[in-house]
């Protein structure tokens, strides 16, 4: 089951520190989790390519 934003404990941004407060407002940044997908993709499709190369699934 996917966690809402409902199920999160409230934060009091009057105990944060201003470095605290700018990390909270940041989006968390996708870009190790499209690295990865990529990689996952190549290594499929070499997968593929190799498998078909030497005569198919046969």
């Amino acid at each position: 089951m996917k966690a809402d934003k409902r199920d999160e404990p409230e934060i009091d941004e009057s105990l944060l520190t201003e470095g605290q407060k700018e990390e909270l407002s940041k989006k968390p940044s996708a870009k190790g989790f499209l690295i990865f997908a990529g990689v996952v993709v190549a290594l499929i499709a070499i997968c593929f390519i190799v498998i078909y190369s030497l005569g198919g699934p046969n």
